[in-house]
């Protein structure tokens, strides 16, 4: 064989080498520091974390009765329609099941034989349905035919399971603008979806309360009173104090909680009365919920009077919360409506868009899905 042949193979490979081992060189100087101690076998790649998916909100135009569920999309950047009914039909907030199919709301009913649930002789008696739409049917069935006063039915929420929808509702219309917020005249019954014919379903005993979230076994409930957080049993009906208000005055209506999807992460949003009208929104990490324990992680706001924070709600991956802002001037007037989104990790906060062409005060959080 050529021995010149050969030599030359054999430079050619031995620059091959050289050449593979510069680049193994280079990649192994480039690669991420592993932290000492642990004992990775990857360094996982360095990526910018962003909220994502959508957020649905109950919105109402200014100048119209009418209420319909909107969805902002992040990667869109804009507000689009998702459900909309006959005029001043669908009310106040609706939330989808566990598994993203379907989605409980409120619709005003066109039947007068309903549920009673004791404020008979009251003015104003307006039946509602409890509805659920499935949306891979495109179809709403009524789960419930229940009677309110006033147009206050809010706030359903699903059991794990999805066999039972709590919600809240206002006991009486009298003196309005006073007993509206205070939370002893709101009632919490939950519905037990026996069967798919609305009259095989069966209604709680109601009690005292607004703003119901179920545990992650379905065997209580926690929700708000005036002066905190209550626990209580669903088989025993039994309850108790579990979270004081943190600056020991009365809540009201002003006040909103929320709970992160694995029901890890607690956000409370409230108003020191007596610190200066002062709006908070306290995020907690929840330790036990037999019985439920929390404690506050880190404060997101505390701003100045005339600042609100309605309808916390975490995102599907328990990183973000968003929540409604409100700015009010000295004669209560709304000047500012906003959607906020926050970091849970790092307070870290942006605005996300702006409301004021939509009623503030008939506008609601619904949902977050991706």
């Amino acid at each position: 064989m050529n021995k010149k042949f050969i030599l030359g193979v054999v430079v050619a490979g031995i620059f091959l080498i050289g050449i593979i081992f510069t680049v193994f060189l280079f990649n192994s100087s480039t690669e991420p520091a592993v932290e000492p101690g642990n004992d990775y076998t990857t360094v996982p790649a360095v990526t910018e974390s962003v909220p994502k998916g959508k957020i649905y909100l109950s919105l109402r135009t200014l100048g119209t009765n009418r209420v319909d569920l909107f969805a902002y999309d992040f990667e869109k950047k804009s507000i689009d329609p998702v459900l909309s009914t006959e005029p001043e039909k669908i009310r106040h907030t609706g939330v989808f099941n566990a598994e993203g199919s379907r989605f409980a709301y409120f619709e005003l009913s066109e039947y007068k034989e309903v549920y009673d649930f004791g404020t008979s002789g009251e003015d104003n008696e307006i039946p509602w349905n409890l509805k659920v739409r499935d949306f891979s049917k495109k179809k709403a069935t009524t789960v419930f035919d229940v009677i309110y006063t006033l147009n206050t039915p809010r706030s359903p929420t699903w059991s794990p399971d999805g066999t039972k929808i709590a919600f809240s509702w206002w006991l009486t219309q009298s003196d309005m603008d006073e007993k509206f917020r205070d939370l002893n005249n709101w009632r919490i019954s939950w519905l037990e979806l026996n069967d798919k014919s609305q009259y095989k379903n069966t209604i709680s005993p109601y009690f005292i309360g607004t703003s119901p979230f179920w545990s992650p076994d379905g065997s209580s409930i926690i929700f708000q009173k005036a002066d905190g957080i209550y626990q209580k049993s669903v088989d025993t009906l039994e309850e108790q104090l579990v979270l004081p208000h943190p600056t020991g005055s009365s809540t009201n209506l002003f006040s909103k909680i929320g709970l992160s999807p694995d029901k890890s992460l607690f956000a409370w949003t409230f108003v020191d009365f007596i610190e200066h009208n002062a709006a908070s929104l306290v995020l907690y990490r929840v330790d036990s919920w037999s019985p439920f324990s929390a404690r506050a992680a880190i404060r997101l706001e505390a701003t100045n009077p005339g600042y609100r924070y309605y309808w916390p709600v975490f995102s599907p991956d328990n990183k973000y919360v968003t929540v409604q802002r409100i700015i009010r001037d000295a004669d209560n007037k709304a000047v500012s409506s906003s959607l906020w989104v926050y970091d849970v990790e790092t307070g870290e906060k942006q605005e996300i868009i702006d409301l004021m062409a939509y009623d503030p005060d008939a506008l609601f959080i619904s949902d977050w899905r991706w």
